[in-house]
């Protein structure tokens, strides 16, 4: 991808997140249930295994499952569940998602994957998450596409902004929502397959997925594309997060404030469950949302796994074919962990 058309993606995507973050957030500020100081903030959310810890008893999916539906040789049904972790807002404790499935002899003993999109993808979900969890399936690796806490189905309004507020409390609640609802889907898939079960997040969905790297004991591979792991520099540095910004700053916070109360939900703080092998890290050079230093951290920190880096923007990276089956070679290489 030429570096410049890259760029010019990523920074028109910018402008109108930022537009839409500004507009959304006048409306947010209209809910009394999430005007939280920072100050407030606990030092200590405890240890991730405690903080993302399963719900007893578990949802049974089972009964989730919508009628099926057949798209050539792929079986698309939608599901629906209840969420462990109940929001202010009604329309976001139901969890949504699609679960698209090849059909053959071998089925069963073929990859599953959970793949959880980017922030503000709603349009993006149905145009493009979804025809890739169809080609997925075509290709041989079933596909379960989940709307994340105040996206897609999920919004409390038109807008998406409610994951990432000012109210930092809350973000970490949808954070917790969101690894909490992957590994009950996770869980579910291993007990439907015999083949090996794993994670691919995009952006927004990167971060998710490398927390459940270093939390679901039984997952088998991870794929992190454009993973958005620095929540503090994302605050202090994103133009779209401006207003997220501001209003930090207004309650008379420092970066150095917002880098400690961040520090709690960051993945380079700790290690995967995963061998070192079972990981795939994608990363776009030209990316202007997120740089590339970040990746980079956090490349490092977990010892160097696979990381592939390509010629693209944040935009421009999910329209390569390339890197699909990069992805999908990977996973199809990966073997089955017993279980723990």
């Amino acid at each position: 991808m030429n570096r410049k058309v890259a760029h010019f993606m990523d920074r028109s995507v910018i402008r109108l997140a930022s537009c839409m973050m500004r507009d959304g957030h006048q409306d947010h500020h209209d809910h009394p249930d999430q005007q939280a100081n920072w100050r407030s903030y606990p030092r200590d959310l405890g240890s991730w295994d405690t903080l993302f810890a399963l719900p007893e008893p578990m949802p049974d999916l089972d009964h989730c499952l919508g009628k099926p539906r057949w798209l050539g040789p792929v079986t698309h049904r939608s599901f629906h569940f209840d969420s462990p972790l109940q929001s202010p807002w009604t329309v976001n404790n139901r969890v949504a998602g699609n679960y698209f499935i090849g059909h053959d002899d071998d089925a069963r003993e073929r990859p599953a994957v959970l793949f959880l999109h980017g922030w503000n993808a709603s349009i993006a979900y149905y145009l493009n998450y979804c025809r890739t969890g169809h080609r997925l399936a075509r290709r041989g690796i079933h596909c379960a596409l989940v709307n994340m806490p105040y996206h897609v189905q999920r919004k409390p309004n038109r807008w998406n902004e409610y994951f990432l507020t000012e109210n930092i409390a809350h973000t970490a609640q949808a954070v917790q929502q969101a690894v909490i609802e992957s590994r009950i889907i996770l869980r579910w898939l291993r007990a439907h397959h015999r083949g090996p079960v794993g994670v691919w997040g995009i952006s927004l969905g990167g971060w998710i997925a490398s927390i459940l790297a270093c939390v679901e004991s039984e997952l088998d591979f991870a794929v992190l594309m454009t993973p958005a792991v620095r929540l503090d520099k994302q605050i202090w540095e994103l133009q779209f997060l401006k207003a997220m910004k501001q209003s930090f700053l207004d309650q008379g916070a420092t970066r150095e404030d917002i880098e400690r109360i961040a520090m709690p939900l960051l993945p380079k703080f700790h290690q995967p469950t995963l061998e070192r092998d079972r990981i795939l890290i994608i990363q776009a050079l030209y990316d202007q949302f997120l740089g590339t230093d970040t990746v980079n951290e956090l490349w490092q920190a977990w010892g160097q796994p696979r990381i592939e880096r390509y010629n693209h923007g944040h935009i421009s990276i999910l329209m390569d074919a390339g890197v699909l089956q990069t992805a999908c070679d990977f996973i199809k290489t990966m073997q089955r962990h017993p279980a723990k």
